[in-house]
């Protein structure tokens, strides 16, 4: 994530670097000053000409007074930055903290760039010293577009580290620093980082809202590469949500426009989640060829999560294939990458803990103990759980060699879970069925099987398109796991098909429940799919009984039932009585 997300921090610098923000200039050194100003725009159009003119006003340096000094030491900074010579940055910006005398904005502006070098070089401890140094120095600050800078700096470093919170509250800090269209570039950047934030915060709804708004405005003033970049975030929240149609349309749209700026992070990202997108759509020579391709790419230029993310699908891919001596060489590389990773992880949040509970110490005078202790608590979890993690996938590993002839390898999630819903997938339920219902016949204790279809959903795909067919899906899925909680499992056994398996249930009280599940569907707003229509949904509703002498009994009679309430007018729950003939429970 480090490539993408810092590439946009330095297209973000030079909002505030083109900026002079005091006046002082000497008359004599107009030209020098004009100079200066005309980098802001060379260093992201003309390379070249920015050295020149770098060279160029350089042999008149002593000509400069100390002000004009530092700003064209932060412009050369800047540029030095933009073209990845690093050390050649981090002299240059030593040079102007060295100024007795040094303006805030430009100390400010100084730190913030030896944060974002100091994390692309992996000195984490020293990234977030630099980080909370222009911080403490923001409220000081006048000059708004420094302060935005810093501000998306914050945000965009906070999601790296996984501390979602605190990159939210940035962006939104950014957000709060210009009226509503007063600043519409801005707006898009601090859009894009809050919603990328949210995304892996698994905060979907906020962060679709936040990336289609950003998207809108970085259309609208022709920022290609960041409508890329969101675009890329859109799609990463439609494959969480099961949208594979809508993912890969948009993985499309994103690799279009990345095309035409070639970044290879950029466009490795995108094929990863192309790679996903098509193992979840069921078409595995598409997700393989992808995932490769991302292998080949990612070990190239040296991005450890895509790699990861490489292995681990084509782990899933050949498992499914029965190929269990390429899944288990693929797993046995995801292994060692992860260990490798985890580490580099806790390096990284524990010096966001140590300098976000350390500044606010010399703020508030906190107590260091609790520091002390918070961090080594992080530090024991954060050991438990590699512990934990390596044992488990070594586990399964171990696990996979001794069966292979009777499982396939492959995540837990793909194997049980159905990929749109997140609900069981068919053969999940049935042995789920299958199992409770052993147990409640050997317990001699109740179990109710409620069959669930939805109405006219074929009207809905017909009308609407499948990408709203499978928005629907997923709400009523929701909406079914909310209204059960912990009461009862769920599992989608066709297209706009479930089961709901409630243990320890009777008739009354499974009718109480399909109720309150019927009433949660029709209430779904659909509005947030750009469609308006209704959903509605039948039930049938068996309790176990004597005569069923097998699980496809009893689920015969919930059949029975469920085709009854089809019968009286749908939307409705249907008991069958006792093991004999359906009673309706009117709606």
């Amino acid at each position: 994530m480090a490539g993408k997300q810092f590439r946009m921090i330095i297209l973000m610098i030079w909002l505030a670097c083109g900026a002079y923000p005091h006046a002082g200039f000497a008359s004599h050194s107009g030209d020098l000053t004009a100079q200066i100003k005309s980098l802001s725009s060379l260093i992201t159009t003309d390379r070249d000409a920015a050295d020149r003119l770098i060279n160029q006003v350089g042999a008149h340096f002593e000509e400069l007074d100390p002000e004009q000094q530092q700003h064209f030491l932060i412009m050369s900074a800047g540029h030095q930055l933009v073209n990845s010579r690093h050390e050649e940055t981090i002299k240059t910006l030593d040079r102007v903290l060295s100024y007795p005398e040094l303006a805030p904005a430009y100390r400010m502006r100084a730190h913030t760039f030896l944060a974002h070098i100091q994390y692309l070089k992996g000195n984490f401890n020293t990234t977030f010293e630099h980080l909370y140094s222009a911080l403490t120095i923001l409220p000081t600050i006048s000059d708004k577009t420094f302060t935005f800078s810093t501000l998306h700096t914050a945000s965009t470093i906070h999601t790296e580290v996984q501390a979602y919170e605190d990159a939210i509250a940035y962006a939104n800090q950014a957000l709060a620093l210009f009226p509503e269209g007063s600043m519409p570039k801005e707006t898009c950047y601090a859009l894009q980082a809050r919603g990328t934030a949210q995304s892996y915060a698994e905060q979907y709804a906020s962060a679709q809202m936040s990336l289609n708004q950003a998207r809108e405005l970085c259309h609208q003033i022709g920022e290609p590469i960041i409508e890329a970049n969101i675009l890329k975030m859109l799609a990463f929240n439609n494959l969480a949500l099961g949208q594979t149609t809508q993912a890969i349309d948009t993985l499309n749209q994103a690799a279009a426009i990345s095309n035409t700026f070639p970044y290879q992070p950029d466009q490795v990202h995108i094929e990863s989640l192309m790679a996903r997108a098509y193992l979840m759509d069921k078409q595995t020579d598409r997700a393989k060829e992808y995932a490769l391709r991302v292998l080949e790419k990612s070990d190239q230029i040296g991005i450890v999560k895509r790699q990861q993310e490489a292995y681990a699908l084509l782990a899933s891919i050949h498992g499914d294939a029965g190929e269990y001596q390429q899944a288990l060489a693929y797993s046995k590389a995801l292994i060692e990458s992860n260990n490798q990773t985890q580490n580099d992880f806790q390096t990284r949040h524990l010096a966001y803990l140590i300098a976000k509970y350390g500044n606010l110490a010399k703020a508030n005078q906190i107590e260091k103990l609790k520091l002390a202790s918070q961090v080594a608590e992080k530090s024991r979890t954060n050991a438990q759980l590699l512990s934990i993690t390596t044992i488990i996938i070594l586990g399964i590993a171990v696990f996979w060699l001794l069966r292979v002839r009777q499982q396939k390898i492959s995540f837990k999630l793909l194997s049980e879970t159905d990929s749109l819903t997140g609900a069981y997938n068919r053969r999940q339920i049935l042995q789920q069925a299958q199992s409770e219902f052993s147990q409640a016949r050997t317990h001699h204790r109740n179990l109710t099987t409620v069959l669930v279809d939805l109405d006219h959903f074929k009207k809905i795909n017909d009308q609407y398109g499948h990408a709203t067919g499978d928005w629907a899906l997923t709400r009523v899925t929701q909406a079914i796991k909310t209204s059960i909680g912990g009461l009862g499992i769920l599992g989608r056994t066709g297209g706009e098909e479930f089961l709901i398996l409630l243990p320890n249930h009777d008739k009354t009280s499974a009718t109480a429940v399909a109720e309150r599940v019927r009433k949660a569907i029709s209430d779904i707003d659909t509005e947030p799919s750009g469609q308006a229509f209704q959903i509605s949904a039948s039930f049938g509703l068996a309790t176990c009984c004597d005569v069923d002498s097998t699980v496809d009994a009893q689920l015969n009679r919930s059949d029975i039932a469920l085709y009854q309430a089809k019968s009286d007018g749908r939307n409705r729950v249907n008991v069958h009585s006792g093991c004999s003939e359906p009673v309706a429970h009117e709606a």
